[in-house]
């Protein structure tokens, strides 16, 4: 029987290290899923815009019309019944009166036109 061989260990550093590095990403993997999956809750079921205000105050976006808008964009709900953020809920907190909420729907269409033209032009050509 040929054995497996033990990956190498960076230098200075022990198997215990590795360990409490990997349970560290470990425990801030799951607590960055329980956030996305409270904002989502509030966003899509009690307020859109005390769901966006959730994901800033938690550092998950920035409250900067690119980065909400990009963050909506690549966070919808693709099926229904889908983790993410309701379509509805979108068109809700984007639809507000108001600068801010103008400059993100216009970012966010603006991507939307950008992944559309880069769809188009990859089926065309």
């Amino acid at each position: 029987t040929t054995s497996v061989p033990t990956p190498a260990l960076p230098q200075g550093m022990t198997r215990e290290v590795v360990g409490q590095e990997l349970m560290t990403k470990l425990r801030d993997q799951i607590h960055s899923k329980k956030v996305l999956e409270k904002a989502y809750d509030i966003f899509n079921n009690k307020s859109p815009n005390r769901g966006m205000q959730y994901l800033i105050r938690q550092g998950v976006v920035t409250n900067e019309p690119k980065v909400i808008a990009a963050f909506m964009l690549s966070n919808y709900q693709k099926l229904t019944g889908d983790i993410g953020l309701s379509k509805k809920a979108i068109g809700q907190y984007v639809g507000r009166k108001g600068k801010p909420y103008e400059d993100i729907l216009s970012e966010y269409t603006s991507y939307m036109y950008e992944d559309i033209l880069s769809e188009y032009t990859r089926w065309v050509y």
